[in-house]
């Protein structure tokens, strides 16, 4: 493990895309001691939400030889890569609403399927569960359900995006997940956190 230089970390911290272009050594393998990625630091920034260096990062590892034996490219090494929470860039950018990251994200590696972190959250339930409904946490929810071949869609204590998104007042489009029937550890479905938050509205054309 190679640990990044405090000025590419602070490049990174800070949005700067200057250092990175010019960095000369593989990008997708320094960490920080906490195992983040140079991708990890720059979405867990929420002042910066640019895909830029996104896409200057993927790029930077498209251009690496593909592992012979197992067949992947470094690039979607990189995306797949968790740190001590066990979080991908796909996590931070979920958690941060950053919708044309996740786009260029999930349309990069759509056939892989992210797992839950240590704290059983999927980056669909992630985007699910915090705070009220927007333009652009919709399009988060859409880019991941859009783009990605294999949805995981799991949450802690059993619950599903569905039932994190009922519980936080959600519109209904993340209905398409097909997770209605799922039932989280106490028993409850989707159908019965919509019932108790008097919001059964939302099912009336999946019932």
């Amino acid at each position: 493990m190679t640990y990044i230089d405090p000025v590419l970390f602070k490049a990174a911290e800070t949005g700067n895309i200057g250092p990175v272009e010019n960095y000369r050594t593989r990008l997708n393998q320094l960490l920080t001691p906490d195992e983040n990625t140079i991708l990890h630091v720059y979405l867990g920034n929420q002042t910066y939400g640019h895909s830029n260096v996104v896409k200057v990062l993927i790029d930077r590892a498209k251009a690496l030889p593909t592992d012979s034996e197992s067949g992947v490219t470094e690039a979607k090494k990189m995306l797949r890569m968790t740190n001590e929470e066990q979080d991908t860039a796909l996590h931070e950018a979920a958690r941060h609403r950053r919708s044309h990251v996740v786009e260029i994200l999930t349309k990069e590696d759509p056939e892989f399927s992210y797992s839950a972190n240590v704290h059983g959250e999927t980056p669909l339930y992630m985007t699910a569960s915090i705070g009220l409904w927007t333009e652009e946490r919709g399009k988060v929810v859409d880019e991941i359900l859009g783009n990605s071949i294999s949805v995981d869609y799991g949450g802690p204590n059993g619950r599903s995006a569905l039932h994190a998104a009922i519980m936080v007042g959600d519109d209904g489009r993340i209905l398409r997940s097909n997770c209605c029937e799922l039932v989280d550890n106490r028993g409850w479905n989707a159908l019965h956190y919509a019932v108790a938050s008097k919001d059964s509205k939302v099912f009336n054309e999946e019932v």
